[in-house]
């Protein structure tokens, strides 16, 4: 699963292959082939065309086209996998971890694979917690992963909505730390590895997400979302932590959970309700999320516009909060006190 470093490894072998291509051109105009073009002097300055890849169209993404390659060349093998299990043994901190996967219909599609995500991690001490909204079934997959390891927990919940789902599996969770995955989501096998390494440098921490990506039906995975460090400004514009965020269940507890009718805002309004608490959060560079449900920027604007305002005001901050350029950013436009002149 790759990290930052990689995508520089690409980008150095994507320059080697645009300066052999440049060669290949200048031996073309020298060869009898030179002819029928003009020669170098006589071609026109094209600003799209500089000493790298082609910037011809700007909606092009180099890390998407490059995206495939660089999955495949970070796969985990059965090598890998079995070096950072035993690199657990090394760890001085072994902290629960429960994974909270409330769900309102049991044969939900590609529950399977989200269930086998989360059987496969390589960290061990974790919880699954399956919470079942309504009264019907729990449903045979969800039933026979129960049975299969005692890890594996089915809970029931009245009502359906989701956030009172979220908190339900909340309270009953038994980890120190907690984290959500949707059905159909799946986890990388090495997503409660990395986080768990990263607490051992960072033990006070409140919050850790890492990137994610995105897994069509036939479990190709693109779309990757490269995310920024943790950044109070740029949170106020979007909820760029997105999935995978892993919480301190107390620390979401003392904030009052998940609240009530923010139409899927959810986790942006417990993200920035925590920032208010702690400055102990962090990212991993590792993609260790892969999401197969709806992207969450289709959701309402007038929630997340709510959410940001009722931010600005908890924080005695005065300021408007506007739509931005793009269909799921915000703009918030802050009060300027006092008025200055210029002589």
């Amino acid at each position: 699963h790759p990290g930052h470093g990689e995508l520089r490894d690409l980008a150095g072998v994507r320059a080697l292959q645009a300066t052999a291509q440049q060669d290949r051109c200048r031996q073309e105009l020298k060869t009898g082939e030179a002819g029928k073009r003009p020669t170098i002097a006589d071609q026109p300055k094209d600003p799209t065309r500089l000493s790298g890849p082609l910037v011809r169209d700007p909606r092009r993404s180099y890390v998407d086209e490059q995206y495939p390659t660089l999955i495949r060349n970070n796969r985990l093998g059965i090598g890998d996998l079995r070096r950072l299990r035993d690199r657990v043994s090394g760890f001085g901190y072994i902290p629960r971890v429960s994974v909270l996967l409330p769900i309102s219909k049991p044969n939900a599609p590609y529950l399977q694979e989200t269930l086998d995500s989360v059987m496969g991690q390589i960290y061990p001490d974790w919880e699954l917690l399956i919470l079942v909204a309504g009264e019907g079934a729990p449903g045979q997959i969800p039933s026979l992963y129960a049975n299969l390891d005692r890890r594996v927990k089915i809970e029931r919940a009245e009502g359906a909505g989701e956030a009172t789902l979220r908190n339900a599996a909340l309270s009953r969770a038994g980890g120190e730390f907690v984290t959500f995955i949707y059905a159909g989501d799946e986890l990388a096998p090495d997503a409660l590895f990395r986080i768990v390494e990263t607490l051992q440098e960072q033990r006070e921490a409140g919050l850790v997400y890492s990137d994610h990506d995105r897994v069509d039906g036939r479990g190709e995975r693109f779309g990757s979302s490269f995310k920024p460090g943790w950044s109070p400004e740029l949170i106020l514009a979007y909820d760029y932590l997105s999935d995978l965020v892993v919480y301190r269940r107390s620390l979401v507890e003392r904030a009052g959970g998940f609240r009530e009718g923010l139409d899927g805002h959810h986790g942006h309004d417990l993200a920035l309700r925590l920032a208010e608490q702690t400055d102990e959060i962090h990212h991993i560079p590792w993609v260790l999320y892969h999401r197969r449900t709806p992207d969450p920027s289709s959701r309402p604007r007038e929630a997340a516009r709510a959410v940001v305002a009722e931010a600005l005001e908890r924080r005695g901050v005065e300021g408007t909060v506007e739509d931005g350029l793009l269909p799921d950013r915000l703009r918030v436009r802050f009060a300027v006190a006092g008025t200055s002149t210029a002589s």
